[in-house]
């Protein structure tokens, strides 16, 4: 019986921070997270289509970053918990 040689493609998702620790936003409530999440919508196709941001916070809750994964229609959009927790690791 002949072993079949399976080749696959590695995913990789890189984590480079530019800002310094001290610079970093600390969410301490509802409206900061807004804020943060804020800035990184695109104002322009807020109205029409549904997005997903995933803000993760490090223990003293500082931003270590902002993931715009998923995407969708008017009403909806499709999230995997896969890739928001592949991305968290």
């Amino acid at each position: 019986m002949e072993k079949k040689n399976n080749t696959v493609r590695e995913i990789r998702l890189q984590y480079k921070s530019k800002l310094k620790r001290i610079n970093k936003p600390a969410v301490t409530s509802a409206e900061g997270a807004y804020q943060v999440l804020m800035d990184h919508y695109d104002l322009d196709y807020l109205a029409i289509r549904e997005e997903m941001l995933v803000l993760y916070l490090n223990n003293a809750n500082q931003v270590l970053g902002v993931y715009k994964g998923f995407s969708g229609g008017m009403t909806a959009a499709v999230v995997d918990i896969r890739l928001i927790l592949a991305v968290a690791l």
